[in-house]
């Protein structure tokens, strides 16, 4: 998955990310918001994009060099025991296909830039009267999830050890970690985040359009169908995308509840600082 960090770097790091003064309640007599759904914090919301940008680059950095070392049981052959998988995982085992692969690529390269084309469509189509620092703040917004979802990919991978199919038919693998490490699938987490946080600000962005169904089917259609694509490639096994799938859309859907603005609801964090103590309270809107 190290092959996407340029483009979420890009994604963290883009420009408006300025907080509006005119942040009065939006409205939408005919179902469109005419302003971003989300509040950001300059500062903070700019740190961490760069700080979890930074972060991602250096787990898929780690992996790629990291020795692999198997978490399986090993036959006198070399590979791991088929036996030991869940019923359903064995399906994956012998599975290779090609255009499956390539289908996957394509799925994760469009839920990581096919956000920012429509969302700017979107931004456009809603007659914003700033909508280079609304699609900024939209976008902003969206690489967060996508980087929180990377980051907990990586630090799975890493710490569950478990191989990718092909290591239950051959003892043949590549040395390093980052090429072999099975679960959760990397691709499905991507695919599963972008499609997620896009359905999502479209959803907060148009809140009385039935388009916004559709838009939520062609993403979960995007997510199931690139996820069972690294089944049927012979990359993953079964319970690896369903963890992508969920983790991804977990992100997708509490980066961006996080960041709404209060009259959508979500949640603020509010400082309070004294002269004997400091403290910080969260407050969360249903």
């Amino acid at each position: 998955m190290n092959h996407i960090a340029s483009w979420v770097l890009a994604l963290s790091i883009i420009a408006p990310v300025s907080t509006r003064a005119d942040s009065a309640k939006p409205s939408a007599p005919d179902g469109i918001l005419r302003t971003t759904p989300y509040d950001i914090d300059a500062v903070v919301d700019t740190t961490y994009g760069v700080g979890a940008a930074l972060l991602f680059g250096a787990m898929a950095a780690y992996s790629g060099e990291q020795p692999f070392s198997a978490h399986c049981a090993r036959l006198g052959s070399g590979r791991c025991d088929p036996d030991d998988l869940f019923g359903i995982d064995r399906y994956a085992v012998g599975k290779s296909s090609t255009a499956w692969d390539q289908y996957s690529n394509i799925a994760e390269l469009t839920a990581i830039l096919g956000p920012l084309a429509f969302d700017g469509l979107d931004v456009l189509f809603s007659h914003s009267t700033a909508p280079w620092s609304d699609w900024g703040t939209d976008v902003l917004v969206m690489a967060q999830a996508q980087l929180t979802a990377g980051i907990a990919n990586y630090g799975l991978k890493l710490s569950v050890g478990r191989p990718r199919p092909r290591q239950y038919r051959s003892n043949t693998y590549k040395a390093v970690a980052e090429s072999e490490l099975s679960f959760p699938s990397g691709h499905t987490v991507a695919i599963s985040a972008g499609a997620t946080a896009f359905a999502y600000t479209y959803w907060l962005r148009n809140p009385s359009s039935s388009s916004r169904y559709w838009v939520a089917l062609a993403c979960g259609a995007l997510s199931l169908s690139g996820g069972w694509a690294r089944v049927e490639a012979g990359k993953h096994f079964p319970t690896d995308v369903v963890a992508g799938l969920a983790l991804g859309a977990m992100s997708g859907v509490l980066v961006p509840w996080l960041h709404r603005r209060e009259e959508l609801g979500g949640a603020t964090l509010v400082p309070a600082v004294t002269s004997d103590s400091a403290s910080a309270s969260l407050i969360w809107r249903l």
